[in-house]
């Protein structure tokens, strides 16, 4: 019986060492967001308020051209 207590303890660790990690790994690996379409102006030089803030969304393609999207301006 003293054998089953002993090892008790580590799978315990084991179960919460497990748990801890697979909470936290997800906030570890995850990337950072893009940059706003504000920030992407300021960063090729021009300036933030080229386009209105309503703009929530853009792509970037290889060939430089850019599509966004925004909110209703009405």
């Amino acid at each position: 019986m003293a054998h089953f207590i002993t090892t008790q303890k580590p799978i315990k660790f084991l179960h919460v060492f497990l748990t801890l990690v697979s909470l936290i790994s997800p906030l570890l690996s995850s990337s950072p967001p893009p940059p706003s379409i504000h920030d992407l102006l300021v960063s090729r030089g021009l300036p933030k308020g080229l386009l209105p803030k309503e703009v929530k969304s853009y792509t970037l393609s290889d060939n430089g051209t850019s599509r966004c999207s925004s909110t209703s301006l009405a």
